[in-house]
């Protein structure tokens, strides 16, 4: 890592501990009560908190990945959800998956008690200090809502926090002192990234969309130029002649190339009568863990994006196959 980059990145956690009489635990997320309305402070600071970008186009459903009791306890609009990770998906492919994963690290709650305010780590808007308010505060594997305010907020606004703690907890914790010994994760990050991932210009501008994706790189560590699963299918065909037929060898760019692969073998197959079917799949699955730091007031806890290698191998003769539900048939072997 560069020494300008880490200049860049230490300058965003410079705040004055010497307001706070206490030590405050926890990252979370804030808002700005404007107007007797409480606003997520990102969409306020990006200028989007009365009108944010929700697109109109959905072509995954990612709610279907959550866990549904959490989905329950927040009482979040699923729909609104679900196109927000379309949104998501549309400027960086597979990050809505992996904010799906990383809300499956976390415990979420709604609390009645309300939240210490998080020290404030500098305006970019001016509104006066008495008008912030904690709405959540993410702590060790707990993600706690304040009850009363998360109730009174928008759809739109409870989306948008939401998606504020998941980007918050994939932040790359970086050290705050020489000795490389206590870490923090930058809210200001977390706020940037959420509050242009709700603006329209993100989907609009070319150019700002690529600042986005640039900043996420930065934020997240991310070592690759997409999230997407990798695949690599082979499938050998073995007659009765002894001959051998390569009916698929590619690399599918997503599940959905992979099931044409599929039809398409299964398309070859209909020409012959007996035969072994060899098939190999290779995956690069993405995945969340839990990463432990340790913060100013002891050890915290982020979310990391890691990949694993999966091979998955079979043998099947005709007779295995049902010839009117091939691609079912092969499908369900890999999946």
């Amino acid at each position: 890592m560069s020494r300008l980059f880490k200049f860049f990145i230490l300058s965003l956690f410079i705040v004055n501990f010497g307001e706070a009489s206490t030590v405050v635990i926890g990252n979370g997320g804030e808002g700005y009560r404007i107007d007797q309305q409480i606003y997520v402070r990102d969409l306020v600071e990006n200028s989007v908190y009365k009108n944010p970008y929700f697109g109109d186009q959905q072509t995954s459903d990612y709610i279907q990945n959550f866990d549904q009791k959490l989905l329950r306890s927040l009482n979040l609009d699923f729909g609104l959800l679900n196109q927000k990770l379309n949104d998501i998906d549309s400027v960086f492919p597979g990050l809505a998956g992996a904010l799906v994963a990383t809300s499956r690290l976390y415990s979420w709650s709604l609390i009645d008690e309300a939240l210490s305010l998080l020290p404030d780590d500098g305006e970019i808007t001016h509104i006066p200090y008495q008008e912030r308010v904690q709405i959540a505060n993410r702590s060790l594997l707990s993600v706690r809502f304040q009850k009363q305010i998360w109730q009174s907020m928008s759809p739109s606004h409870q989306v948008a926090l939401f998606t504020h703690e998941l980007i918050f907890a994939l932040v790359q914790p970086i050290a705050l002192d020489h000795e490389n010994l206590i870490f923090q994760q930058s809210a200001r990050l977390a706020r940037q990234i959420t509050g242009q991932l709700f603006a329209a210009s993100t989907y609009r501008n070319p150019q700002d969309r690529q600042a986005l994706i640039s900043l996420m790189k930065l934020a997240f560590n991310v070592q690759v130029d997409n999230l997407k699963e990798r695949f690599q299918l082979r499938l050998i065909l073995d007659t009765n002649s002894g001959s051998s037929d390569l009916i698929v060898m590619n690399e599918p760019d997503s599940r959905d190339q992979l099931l044409i692969s599929l039809t398409q073998a299964c398309s070859s197959l209909q020409n012959f009568e007996n035969y072994f079917l060899h098939g190999t799949l290779m995956q690069d699955i993405l995945k969340i863990q839990p990463v432990s730091f340790e913060s100013q007031y002891g050890s915290e806890v982020s979310a990391q994006m890691q990949f694993s290698s999966d091979v998955k191998s079979f043998k099947i003769n005709s007779f295995q196959i049902q010839k009117n539900h091939c691609v079912e048939s092969l499908n369900h072997l890999f999946f």
